[in-house]
């Protein structure tokens, strides 16, 4: 969204909204410069993230578990090749692909029939950036309504990693890039790209900051590849000949990389100013290799602009893991409802299509450490989503925050028509409340979200009291939906017994 090299003042964000067509038209081209100066876009869109942060002290490791002092996911064979993301602000899109694929790899995920590797996989940055601003409502049509605009020309306005992750878990995305291939930017995609051609399900999504949460991201690089990092690149901070950029004042951040790796004995010496202490994250570009070593460079863990946002990585499957993904939450915006009463979110889904196996429910919270408790009801009265027949409960651990998937013990059989309340009660430990991620219409200053929330489908129970979330206005005018989300596969053909007169696949 501007040139590196030319240091940017400082301006309130509230400013931005009238400066968008300025900046859509500063926006620089491919790299180029007499003495090696490049110019290149970036493209970061603050203020989509509502997430608490740690308190603990900057750049601190409060973790007792053991990390090595160096690791590289490259060397492992986990990252792609560099790409470049040329003259648009699509920085967050690249940086979260190849988190994507770096997951894909790690976890030796299907692919086209084949194990991911970075030969083999190549997914879609113009797929994901294009149907992130031209929603499209999902098959089951859950989401009708829910739509994301972006205040100018969207190329240059850039992203946020924390959004492009919720859009992703609609399984919108990602596709294989020659579905839509990077040079077609600029051009319209085909509607029935947004849903047809997954090569991959993202399942699952956490969240850390770089700075307060060190351990916890080298633990995401370590399970998952690669995680994504928000940071202000601006070559006056780089030091050119080690690739290494620290910033010391706190600017705004501007552009998203993916942190591959990371080295505790970095030397300080590296950096054009000194940080307080040693240790760096490896990082990976999106501006070609001509940029830093072959793409690469390195970034103080004591950078202050590293911590503006938290770093996001992905857990993802084959895209032939589940046929049904039922849902409400549409729009992007990451937010939750905490409470410090006891705390349990409620979605009600109706069976469509064909008969199918309930196998799995995903949903999100805000709080990291604790126990979930995932109850399903089939035909709940209306308006009393805790009531009907309990078919299924599972108990389990709180992963992170963000969202995770959570497979039923026993799939059950579901009949077109019936109801189904998806409830998950929320039991945090080492904080003083709980939480659960919801969705909900805002205006932002680089984009504005709208969402339809319709009566009956999402609820909310503090203590004792049961709320109608569309009603809930007390967090945004329109209402909100739980970000609760119901996994379902074709149920096999009912076969008759002829010993005992049962049908199979009956019992629940």
């Amino acid at each position: 969204m501007r040139k590196i090299g030319k240091k940017r003042e400082h301006r309130r964000i509230a400013l931005y909204g009238l400066l968008l067509t300025v900046l859509a038209l500063l926006a620089p081209v491919m790299p180029v410069g007499a003495a090696g100066t490049q110019y290149h876009a970036q493209g970061y869109g603050t203020g989509g993230v509502r997430l608490p942060k740690s308190r603990t002290e900057r750049g601190a490791d409060t973790s007792s578990e053991a990390l090595p002092r160096k690791y590289n996911s490259v060397r492992r064979g986990y990252i792609t090749s560099v790409k470049d993301q040329g003259e648009y602000g699509t920085c967050t899109y690249f940086s979260v692909i190849c988190a994507l694929e770096a997951s894909a790899i790690r976890n030796g995920v299907i692919v086209d029939g084949s194990v991911a590797n970075k030969r083999n996989i190549d997914l879609s940055e113009l797929q994901l950036f294009y149907f992130f601003y031209h929603r499209k409502t999902d098959p089951l049509g859950g989401t009708q309504g829910d739509r994301i605009k972006a205040k100018g020309n969207a190329y240059y306005i850039g992203g946020n990693c924390a959004m492009n992750g919720l859009h992703l878990l609609s399984w919108s995305g990602a596709a294989d890039e020659k579905a839509a291939p990077y040079k077609k930017a600029g051009s319209r995609l085909a509607s029935s790209l947004a849903y047809s051609r997954d090569a991959i399900h993202v399942q699952g999504m956490e969240m850390a900051y770089p700075d307060t949460e060190r351990s916890h991201v080298k633990r995401m690089i370590m399970k998952y590849g690669a995680a994504t990092l928000t940071l202000n690149l601006d070559y006056s901070n780089l030091n050119q000949r080690k690739n290494a950029l620290y910033c010391s004042s706190y600017d705004e951040i501007d552009h998203s990389v993916a942190v591959v790796g990371w080295n505790d004995t970095y030397s300080r010496k590296n950096f054009l100013k000194k940080p307080p202490h040693n240790g760096a994250w490896l990082c990976k570009n999106q501006w070609g290799t001509t940029f830093g070593k072959n793409g690469y460079f390195w970034v103080s863990y004591y950078d202050t602009t590293i911590g503006s946002e938290p770093s996001v990585a992905f857990d993802v499957e084959p895209a032939s893991n589940y046929k049904y993904n039922y849902q409400y939450d549409g729009g992007t915006y990451c937010d939750s409802i905490s409470t410090d009463k006891s705390l349990t979110a409620a979605n009600v889904y109706t069976i469509q299509k064909e008969p199918q196996m309930i196998e799995a429910v995903g949903f999100g919270t805000m709080t990291g450490k604790g126990r979930y408790t995932v109850t399903v009801y089939q035909n709940p009265k209306k308006g009393k989503p805790f009531t009907g027949r309990k078919v299924s409960q599972k108990t389990g651990n709180i992963v992170s925050r963000g969202y995770q998937t959570v497979r039923l013990n026993s799939p059950f059989r579901a009949e077109p028509g019936e109801t189904y309340s998806v409830a998950v009660k929320i039991q945090t430990t080492g904080v003083d409340y709980n939480s659960i991620m919801v969705d909900h219409g805002l205006n932002i200053w680089w984009c504005r979200i709208t969402t339809k929330q319709t009566p009956g489908q999402s609820y909310i129970r503090m203590g004792k009291k049961t709320r109608d979330l569309a009603r809930y206005k007390s967090i945004a005018p329109g209402g909100a939906t739980a970000r609760i989300k119901m996994y379902t596969n074709a149920a096999a053909p009912v076969v008759p017994d002829q010993g005992t007169g049962r049908q199979t696949g009956q019992d629940r």
